[in-house]
């Protein structure tokens, strides 16, 4: 990277964080500020194990849970509220992102992810956990080792564990001793998050995270047909086909490539919010990173465009009005009309990266 490059790139980063900031300082957040907010009450009376014993709802892994209680002591010690600690840390985590774009694709795809408004929207006001789930996910495509990899993917599992999905596509650049490290660094992590929470709770743990589906809401094919609950349990067993399908293509193409892994990937996170029966507005994150990768670039712009003006249009309803402070609804995306057009946007980018990837 040239010196000018470099400039470039951080005068970027800083002015994605600065309004990333801007929007933490100024706001509460949506809805998931209270889940969370509850999550970390529950983790502090009951342990970290013991929260998912005293709420049925609680459906994140436990690594995501540790980290949301590590926050809320250092935000007490510091004097800074806990929703704010933890949008500071998404922030941190889109900046990693960003830096590992560079490294992995180029600084187009960097820069595209870390100004889009729809990762600032997300990040800097939603008070989710995807931005850091996505920055491990993203971690484990660009690295070339095999053992950071497979933590890498570890970790981003044990924030969400839509990262999974990814598991089988990485492991296809390995082989050998390599393959091996991999997938005995994934499975390490995976059995330090777990293996306790199971041990602890039994099934609930596994009912609670691996059950959970999202929202069911007025959302794609749901909203288009609206679809009875065992037309969307049908859904899910097609999402899980095509993705094998995915998988068995890039295995005829196997390759060590690191943008086609990432490619590979994109599609993937694509096939998810087309095809599952559940969503959440901030599912729209996952994506934001390969879009470069994926689409032409007036294309990429285009979709970010369109899932920014989404986001901000629900943000405003969420909020009542703008500028945004604290979202009071808890409806999903029910009476946003303008969903349908970003879930046909997304069924297009699919169809247009799937044909390109070969």
């Amino acid at each position: 990277m040239s010196t000018r490059e470099r400039r470039i790139l951080m005068a970027v980063i800083a002015a994605g964080v600065l309004l990333r900031v801007l929007h933490l300082a100024t706001s509460v957040g949506s809805p998931d500020t209270v889940t969370w907010t509850r999550n970390v009450i529950n983790t502090e009376r009951f342990g970290i194990l013991g929260a998912y014993l005293h709420d049925p709802g609680l459906n994140h892994p436990p690594l995501a849970l540790a980290i949301a209680r590590l926050l809320s002591e250092a935000g007490a010690l510091l004097g800074v509220q806990f929703q704010d600690m933890f949008r500071l840390l998404q922030t941190l985590a889109d900046v990693v992102t960003t830096l590992a774009l560079v490294r992995l694709a180029t600084l187009h795809a960097a820069t595209l992810f870390m100004l889009s408004p729809a990762a600032i929207f997300i990040t800097g006001f939603h008070c989710q956990s995807d931005p850091l789930m996505t920055m491990f996910l993203v971690l484990a495509i660009a690295s070339r080792r095999p053992l950071v990899a497979g933590a890498m993917i570890g970790l981003a599992a044990g924030i969400k564990i839509i990262a999974l999905v990814a598991l089988p596509l990485i492991l296809l650049r390995y082989r050998g001793r390599e393959l091996a490290h991999y997938l005995a660094a994934a499975a390490g992590v995976l059995a330090l998050v777990f293996v306790p929470a199971v041990a602890a709770t039994g099934s609930v743990v596994l009912r609670n995270v691996f059950g959970y589906t999202g929202l069911t809401v007025s959302w794609g094919l749901n909203y288009v047909l609206r679809l009875s609950p065992f037309a969307r349990q049908m859904m899910t067993y097609a999402l899980l086909a095509l993705l094998a399908l995915l998988w068995l293509r890039e295995l005829r193409r196997r390759s060590d490539d690191r943008l086609r892994t990432a490619r590979a990937v994109g599609i993937a996170l694509l096939l998810v919010l087309v095809l599952a029966p559940g969503f959440g507005v901030q599912y729209l994150f996952w994506p934001l990173p390969f879009l470069a990768l994926l689409l032409r670039r007036y294309e990429a712009l285009l979709l970010h465009g369109v899932l920014s003006a989404f986001l901000f249009a629900m943000y405003t309803a969420w909020s009542g009005g703008w500028p945004w402070w604290f979202g009071v609804h808890s409806a999903g995306i029910a009476g946003v009309q303008w969903a349908v057009v970003v879930w046909i946007a997304l069924v297009i980018a699919l169809g247009i990266s799937v044909k390109r990837a070969g």
